[in-house]
């Protein structure tokens, strides 16, 4: 494991600026330890540039414009699959993924080890300036990208900058998924435990705080992007499932690109998979705790899943 003195003291003072001030001060004292130092930062962006650009060919402007894809939903919404479906159509793009970055940290075994419910925040401070990196460069060159996001309430779609995207000649497009809160904590969880069954290098547990923000901050995207971005592209999907299944199918379904209506059709959308959703639980929340029971979960994993099940139950009572 990287030593904390090998990062000078000013590499330390620019790492405490990116953690955010909801951390707990004992976890903001293991990112700062476990952040690796400037040599093995720039190493394992190495690593990471050759994963990113490997196969993909910059667009050849002024003749072409590259595009910019934004994947828009809250943690666990399903944000993958819409990825796929759209480098399906267009395998030259550079994927912007902070959580695949995490998997290049020569740290994470160990992380994942000692404090499996802190992965994501000890390997958070170099994953997301690798991701600030990587973004950089590809705007630069005039690679196509791809971004999935999870937005946030205090910082909507973080470092995205749309005059600096249109300045550097992209066409954008906002690809929104409409998933409820509770079918994407759920699945929070389902994800976890079907990738650690997998043998996953780098398990992905969001914090419940983080993924309930993230949820509420996805309309504030949609009317910030209707109200003042329409240089923006906006195309809405809800996620689609097996039915009787607790897996994803490939494709989300197309709803609609018509910005008149869009919010709209977002909560609608939305709706139907709460009701879906509710209908499904019992059987979905049986089959997480099994998963958990067996592997000995750690009780704050438990106990998030505890709250989980409260806020569906209250859901039903609602409903």
């Amino acid at each position: 494991m990287e030593n904390l003195n090998e990062k000078s003291p000013e590499y330390i003072e620019f790492l405490r600026t990116r953690i955010a001030p909801s951390v707990q001060p004992d976890v903001a004292e293991m990112m700062i330890h476990y952040a690796l130092s400037e040599s093995e930062h720039m190493r394992v962006l190495d690593q990471i540039r050759d994963y990113c650009f490997r196969g993909r060919a910059p667009i050849e402007r002024p003749y072409k414009r590259p595009k910019a894809y934004l994947v828009i939903a809250q943690t666990g919404a399903g944000k993958s699959n819409l990825t796929m479906k759209i480098q399906r159509s267009n395998p030259n793009i550079v994927i912007i993924d902070s959580d695949a970055f995490k998997a290049f940290n020569p740290n994470k075994d160990e992380i994942k080890d000692k404090y499996p419910q802190y992965y994501g925040h000890l390997t958070g401070l170099d994953a997301y300036l690798h991701r600030d990196e990587i973004y950089d460069e590809a705007l630069k060159e005039g690679y196509n990208i791809l971004i999935e996001v999870a937005p946030s309430s205090r910082d909507l779609l973080f470092n995205i900058n749309f005059e600096e995207l249109i300045e550097h000649g992209y066409d954008i497009e906002a690809f929104i998924l409409s998933v409820s809160e509770e079918n994407s904590l759920l699945s929070v969880h389902e994800r976890y435990e079907g990738q650690i069954e997998s043998g996953m290098e780098a398990p992905k547990l969001t914090d419940l705080k983080r993924a309930r923000d993230s949820a509420a901050a996805v309309p504030l995207i949609i009317n910030d992007l209707l109200d003042n971005h329409p240089e923006v592209k906006l195309v809405l999907f809800k996620r689609a499932v097996i039915k009787d299944k607790s897996r994803e199918v490939s494709d989300p379904i197309f709803i609609t690109e018509k910005r008149e209506g869009f919010m709209q059709a977002y909560n609608e959308a939305k709706q139907d998979d709460l009701a879906r959703t509710l209908e499904e639980a019992d059987r979905r929340i049986e089959v997480v705790r099994n998963q958990m029971s067996i592997r000995g979960a750690h009780p704050l994993h438990v106990k998030q899943f505890d709250e989980i099940c409260t806020i569906i139950s209250n859901s039903k009572q609602k409903s």
